[in-house]
């Protein structure tokens, strides 16, 4: 059993050639496929000289497993997630090395409904997996075909602010200070709107998966608070990327920005001032 490296705590990572390649990827793909057994997944890649044939590896690999692929050619990690929630599929690979240098490349994994895979969510079991290599051979090997998401991505993005309402929601925690600035704002300014409170109301991975796409994960997440002040510094460090910052809102909706107003029609408003604010109600 051969030991493989480039498995992180909320994706997988690793120098070309030594920690990766397309081997790796093949196996990857096979344990994939074997452990969730979907009937189809969808996955991209990057634009990496590399991803392309990362990408064809991991499918093969798919394949071999009895899954079937809906190539989606070069994407955004956004558009593959949107893929697993929105096309009916029950999985999504992206290959990518989102920020590390140019020797490296990567993937993330989810699941159905864009469910992220991280190590104590499954990553360990594929790995597993693909170091023994004791895959149980398939009656039938699934097929490959490719699929163009990008016209329904830009649809959902244009569409996804109104979907379920037809007033401005305000997005955040009730007993926040500057939730109460901009909601006392609203109010002064008769604006109709709904207020949705993280904790009582519950946090939609497809919402924020949206929010992410638009507004980046970066801006999302809120450093200068106090839930993020008393994080471990392990599990600060480790948050790197969309995945990993997705999963920790999932878990901790106190950590993400506040508030955030959404419109039908209008971009997505974080954060709140008088100025930003009176500009997004002449709108």
């Amino acid at each position: 059993m051969s030991k493989i490296t480039c498995f992180k705590a909320y994706d997988i990572r690793g120098k070309l050639g030594t920690e990766l390649n397309e081997e790796i990827a093949y196996k990857i793909g096979r344990a994939y496929g074997q452990i969730y057994q979907p009937k189809t997944v969808a996955i991209g890649c990057d634009i990496r000289l590399s991803s392309e044939g990362l990408k064809q590896a991991t499918i093969r690999g798919l394949n071999d497993a009895g899954v079937n692929v809906l190539d989606l050619g070069m994407t955004g990690t956004e558009e593959v997630y949107f893929a697993a929630f929105h096309l009916d599929v029950q999985g999504g690979i992206e290959v990518t090395a989102s920020h590390n240098p140019m020797d490296y490349n990567g993937m993330k994994l989810v699941r159905e409904n864009a469910r992220p895979i991280s190590a104590d969510t499954g990553l360990k079991d594929i790995q597993a997996l693909a170091e023994s290599g004791e895959f149980t051979p398939v009656e039938h090997k699934g097929s490959t075909q490719n699929y163009n998401i990008l016209p329904e991505f830009i649809e959902h993005l244009m569409v996804i602010r109104t979907k379920g309402f037809t007033m401005v929601v305000m997005y955040g925690i009730k007993n926040c200070d500057t939730i109460k600035k901009a909601r006392r704002w609203l109010e002064a300014n008769s604006v109709e709107y709904r207020f949705h409170d993280y904790r009582a109301d519950g946090l939609d991975a497809e919402f924020l998966h949206s929010a992410i796409g638009e507004l980046g994960w970066e801006a999302l997440l809120n450093t200068r608070g106090t839930t993020w002040r008393k994080l471990d510094e392990s599990l600060r460090a480790s948050i790197n990327n969309a995945d990993s910052a997705a999963k920790l809102m999932l878990d901790m909706p106190a950590i993400i920005k506040r508030p955030l107003l959404c419109a039908p029609g209008q971009p997505m408003l974080l954060g709140f001032s008088e100025s930003s604010y009176q500009q997004f109600n002449e709108v």
